[in-house]
């Protein structure tokens, strides 16, 4: 049996709506010491040289300048934790005993955040990256950009590991959490200028061979917005021009902007990049490497496709879960979501299955080629990658591309085809 909270979501780059990489701000704390400075001057506190390359190093000269601008549980402000009350009275009712990844999903953030900054036995980068998520969680935006941005600083190297062996690299990590952050609010007025660590080897899964250049960039005031641009009313403006005459086409407006339509309607996409894995098992499973097998595969035998029909929601009681529901499926708890669309890849192919999603659910599909990403469509090797400039592997990604074209159009209506 499948579970839905084991599904591989991910949310499709440019186009979903609010599905993001980040959780919702969840319940806030206040910090008994937030520094004194919301943007770090670390070039008074220390001296960077290796600027861009792999024998980059941050000195600090003024450790103790640097704590009081940080603030507590952000590197180098080691004992301004221990000052804080709150982590004094959770410390003496002994909240914070256990494990460290007993404290990554728990509802209570500043007991997260608390165990994380006090971590003896973590990588401090990854002490640090945890940290960062818990304040990002509880809605303390400054304070979390200031304890990525540290990472970045001081230990832009940091390996940890995936869930199923192979390297995750904290430094990328952070630089992408710093510049999603600044973007989704831009009332902070703060931005990241630069910033850029290249890992060479990257994606061979053995960090032994890793070669790092770094560049921590800056973060710099930018001019406060209120917020996002008010919505634009396109009904009454002059059609420029239009892609597609089928049932799902885009028009361009006058001003420029465009709109989606599907059967004549405006059309907001509101969904997920969908790839469901059965419990305890690596997303990487039956999913990156054989893209089929969650459209097939039936593990109980009882003639139901598992992750699209036969998975269900825990019972729980206490907050601890204490049996499993009835089978739902997750096509039916997608459609309660009020998801109308997924993105897939093209190399699945069990369309008999996407047409009962559309005609049963009324959930269309976003159909997509890997254009060569881990070597998907290109034939390369693993190990080398996919080359662009090969002749041959670029006509195999064109004749992938062109089957997807070719297929999808037999189903016009229910799929749109993107590259």
């Amino acid at each position: 049996m499948w579970h839905n909270q084991q599904l591989w979501l991910l949310s499709i780059l440019g186009l979903l709506t609010f599905i993001g990489p980040h959780a919702e701000a969840g319940e806030s704390f206040r910090l008994y010491d937030p520094g004194l400075e919301t943007i770090v001057q670390y070039d008074q506190y220390g001296v960077f040289s290796g600027w861009g390359t792999s024998e980059y190093k941050y000195y600090i000269k003024d450790r103790e300048g640097l704590a009081r601008a940080v603030g507590e549980g952000i590197y180098s402000n080691v004992t301004g934790l221990l000052k804080d009350p709150s982590f004094q009275k959770m410390q003496y009712e002994k909240r914070l005993e256990g494990s460290d990844w007993d404290f990554v999903n728990s509802d209570n953030l500043q007991a997260n955040f608390f165990k994380w900054a006090s971590a003896h036995d973590q990588p401090a980068g990854l002490k640090q990256f945890y940290s960062a998520t818990m304040l990002e969680k509880a809605g303390l935006y400054t304070q979390a950009i200031k304890t990525y941005y540290s990472i970045v600083v001081n230990f832009p190297k940091t390996t940890g590991n995936t869930s199923w062996k192979t390297p995750w690299y904290v430094g990328p990590a952070s630089l992408d959490a710093i510049a999603y952050i600044t973007r989704e609010h831009p009332d902070l007025g703060m931005q990241l200028e630069g910033g850029r660590i290249r890992i060479r080897h990257r994606y061979d899964d053995d960090p032994r061979n890793d070669a790092f250049e770094i560049s921590p960039g800056r973060i710099v005031p930018a001019p406060k917005k209120s917020g996002r641009a008010s919505r634009v009313d396109l009904s009454g403006l002059v059609v420029r021009r239009q892609l597609g005459q089928g049932a799902v086409h885009l028009t361009q407006y006058a001003n420029g902007q465009w709109q989606l339509f599907a059967n004549k309607k405006p059309y907001v996409i509101r969904g997920i990049t969908y790839s469901a894995s059965p419990v305890g098992k690596s997303p990487d499973n039956g999913t990156l490497v054989v893209h089929r097998d969650w459209m097939l595969a039936d593990e109980n035998k009882n003639g139901k496709i598992d992750g699209p029909y036969d998975s269900w929601v825990g019972k729980y009681k206490n907050d601890k879960r204490v049996g499993q529901g009835p089978a739902v499926g997750d096509f039916k708890l997608l459609k309660d979501m009020g998801v109308n669309t997924l993105r897939i890849y093209h190399h699945g192919y069990n369309k008999k299955l996407l047409q009962d999603l559309y005609e049963t659910y009324g959930i269309r599909v976003i159909m997509g080629d890997f254009l060569g990403a881990y070597t998907i469509g290109s034939d390369a090797e693993w190990s080398a990658g996919t080359d662009y400039r090969d002749k041959d592997q670029q006509e195999k990604m064109l004749a992938s591309v062109r089957q997807m074209v070719e297929e999808q159009s037999r189903i016009s209506g229910r799929l749109f085809c993107v590259s």
